[in-house]
C-alpha cells in the first residue's frame, strides 16, 4: 500500500484549507482568520482508529486535535458551526473538543482526503473506543468537506444558536 506523507500536487501549501471565524476576549467583532495546508499540517498529527457511518471497515484518519487548532485562535465561545463545501451546516457544543479526542483529519488510511472522497477536512470522533460517540447525534457531528468553523457564544448570539443533535450533558 502506497502512503503518502506531503502535500499533494493539487495542493499548493500556501492555499487556504479552512476558514475561522470568532471573536476575542475584549474585542468587540468576530475576525476572520484563513489556515493554509502547510499551517493545518504543520500541527502534531493525532491518529485515530474507528469506523464511520459512511464508509466500509475500520480506518486509520490522522491530522491535528480540534482543540489545538481552535486553542491558536483563543476564540470566547461554547458552541462551534461547522460548515461544508455542500452546504451541510450544524451547531456543536464546544466542550465535545475538550471531552474527545476528535481530529480535523487530513489523512485516511495513508491517503490525503479529497474533496471526491470525504475532503479536504473531515471532522473525526473516535467513535469506536467510546461507546457514547456510537450516537446519530455525534454521528451528525462529523462533517467532512469542512470549510469554515465559527466559534461563538451561545447566550450572546441567539440568532446564531441552533444546536441540533445537541443535549444538555453535551453542553457543558
Amino acid at each position: 500500500m502506497l502512503f503518502t506523507t506531503g502535500l499533494s500536487q493539487a495542493e499548493n501549501s500556501n492555499d487556504v484549507v479552512l476558514t475561522f471565524v470568532g471573536q476575542k476576549a475584549g474585542e468587540d467583532e468576530a475576525h476572520v482568520y484563513t489556515m493554509s495546508y502547510a499551517e493545518l499540517y504543520a500541527f502534531p498529527e493525532q491518529r485515530v482508529q474507528t469506523s464511520t457511518q459512511v464508509t466500509y471497515g475500520s480506518h486509520i484518519f490522522s491530522g491535528p486535535l480540534i482543540r489545538s487548532v481552535l486553542d491558536k485562535f483563543n476564540f470566547v465561545g461554547d458552541t462551534v458551526r461547522l460548515e461544508a463545501l455542500n452546504g451541510y451546516i450544524i451547531d456543536v457544543p464546544l466542550s465535545d473538543f475538550r471531552r474527545f479526542d476528535a481530529i480535523f483529519a487530513h489523512s485516511m488510511s495513508g491517503l490525503r482526503l479529497s474533496v471526491r472522497h470525504f475532503g479536504p477536512v473531515w471532522v473525526v470522533y473516535p467513535r469506536d473506543s467510546i461507546k457514547e460517540l456510537q450516537d446519530i447525534r455525534y454521528d451528525m457531528r462529523w462533517v467532512w468537506q469542512l470549510r469554515t468553523v465559527v466559534v461563538y457564544d451561545s447566550a450572546n448570539n441567539p440568532s446564531l444558536s441552533s444546536c441540533l443533535y445537541c443535549d444538555d450533558a453535551s453542553q457543558g
